[in-house]
């Protein structure tokens, strides 16, 4: 049996950056990229478990096959991180 993990729903203009995002530096976000995330994603002011189903959601958005980016994924889901770290969570 394969376990779900719950998701938030993203909405029109989270899924239309995340489709276009291209970090400027691979394995680095620079603080500029980091606010522009937060900003689009609603990152502050949510909970732990919010923003875990936020990261399960654009994790799952970027292995569809037509938006498949591991630097972008991976530049999302580090700036994720640090806010479940800063709402008192484990990464």
């Amino acid at each position: 049996m394969t376990k779900r993990f719950r998701t938030v729903r993203l909405g029109k203009n989270q899924k239309e950056f995340l489709r276009t995002y291209c970090p400027e530096d691979r394995m680095f976000t620079s603080e500029e990229e980091m606010i522009k995330i937060a900003n689009v994603l609603k990152l502050i002011g949510k909970d732990y478990l919010q923003l875990s189903r936020l990261r399960n959601a654009v994790v799952q958005f970027y292995s569809e096959k037509e938006v498949f980016c591991i630097p972008a994924m991976q530049s999302v889901t580090a700036v994720i991180d640090v806010y479940k770290l800063r709402a008192g969570g484990p990464v």
